[in-house]
């Protein structure tokens, strides 16, 4: 077990050490109290959770903020793939298997993107054989996890002059139309103001494809934040029901959210004031949402060739820059030592052969000089005859 103090530069240089090295394991970090379990496969992310945090009170966290499930509903699941069915029990809709993937690879992204320490932390790397699920766990770069953590901190002034704490998001007009699948995700939650916060719970996203989807829409100007509640509900014309998307209600499914969420099913609304087995009906085509972030594409799965690259997209700060200049050293190193190899190798093959033909020409005086003895004998024999 390797341990030690962790801070913002040196985070960047051990996830780099484990995803060149390939190493399976848990990272725990420990900061201000709270831990955090980092799982690895072959050097790449599949499940990062808060320390004690069972997978089932993950999933559970992330639907009932958004209003989708019932306050009182636990899942007991010891893993992701027992807790998919029990969560399909009380939401049919997730029967599609990708909705539900890309649900536990946001959930996991959030915990990664609490991998800032602006004050030192503790680490420990526990080098060990991890179990994976295959079906549900994502496969994530650690290329990926810093360039993000180098957005988020880039993006972070911008992204808080446009939407500044307690605001509201004030839809203009907004549209399907030149729409990525998360920006079209926040866009359904936009037929009124909502708070910022709410519809970042609502979109089930993680933290920073939900704030680069929102500052694309307000860079084509389809919404802008509102200061408080009072010149919302000015706008509206109305003093009511405006400061939040959703209120709950006992069946834990709300109307508004649920509409918003079926891409705004009438059926559903009225659904919505009925009883919860109405409601759930209703609730088939959630997977829709889920399926319509373009950006994500498809999971990878967990088993990793041996000779994949971690790919890094080009940013301007050092700790990804180095990665890439690593991957570059090493291959040169790799060639360095083949031309070694293969000059090596020419260079015995050709010893071989000198003393190859070495032998030859050694074998051939031998016989010269045997025949020269063998000429002089007979001379002398010959000479003695006569005698």
């Amino acid at each position: 077990m390797l341990s030690g103090v962790v801070n913002d530069e040196s985070i960047s240089q051990i996830l780099r050490g484990i995803s060149q090295k390939r190493q399976h394991g848990v990272l725990v970090l420990k900061k201000a109290g709270r831990e955090i379990e980092v799982y690895f496969f072959q050097g790449r992310i599949f499940d990062a959770r808060p320390k004690g945090m069972s997978h089932g009170e993950v999933i559970e966290e992330r639907l009932k903020r958004a209003h989708f499930l019932d306050a009182s509903v636990e899942f007991n699941g010891n893993d992701y793939t027992e807790v998919h069915q029990e969560l399909v029990q009380q939401l049919p809709a997730f029967e599609n298997k990708d909705a539900y993937r890309t649900l536990v690879e946001h959930a996991v992204l959030d915990t990664l993107y609490e991998l800032q320490f602006p004050d030192d932390a503790v680490y420990s790397l526990h080098i060990q054989m991890v179990s994976v699920e295959r079906e549900f766990c994502p496969s994530i770069s650690v290329g990926q996890v810093l360039l993000d953590l180098v957005s988020i901190r880039d993006e972070e002034v911008r992204y808080h002059e446009a939407f500044p704490e307690g605001s509201m998001v004030v839809p203009q007009q907004v549209s399907d139309a030149d729409l990525s699948g998360d920006q079209a995700l926040l866009a359904k939650y936009l037929e009124k103001p909502i708070s910022v916060q709410e519809l970042y719970y609502a979109s089930c996203l993680s933290l920073y494809p939900f704030r680069e989807a929102l500052l694309g829409l307000e860079q084509k100007g389809l919404v802008h934040a509102a200061a408080g509640t009072s010149e919302v509900q000015e706008q509206n014309g109305s003093t009511a029901g405006q400061t939040d998307a959703d209120e709950d209600f006992e069946g834990g499914l709300s109307a508004d959210a649920m509409a918003a969420f079926m891409d705004d099913d009438d059926d559903l609304l009225e659904a919505a004031t009925g009883s919860i087995e109405e409601v759930m009906q209703s609730l088939e085509s959630v997977s829709d949402i889920f399926g319509a972030d373009d950006d994500a594409g498809e999971l990878e799965e967990i088993d990793v060739p041996h000779d994949e690259e971690v790919e890094v997209a080009a940013s301007e700060e050092v700790l990804v820059a180095d990665e890439d200049d690593g991957e570059d050293e090493r291959a040169a190193q790799e060639e360095d030592l083949e031309d070694d190899i293969d000059t090596d190798v020419a260079v015995s093959t050709t010893n071989a052969q000198l003393l190859q033909s070495n032998g030859i020409v050694s074998a051939i005086n031998i016989i010269f000089v045997f025949c020269l003895f063998l000429v002089a004998a007979l001379a002398i024999g010959n000479h003695l005859g006569r005698w």
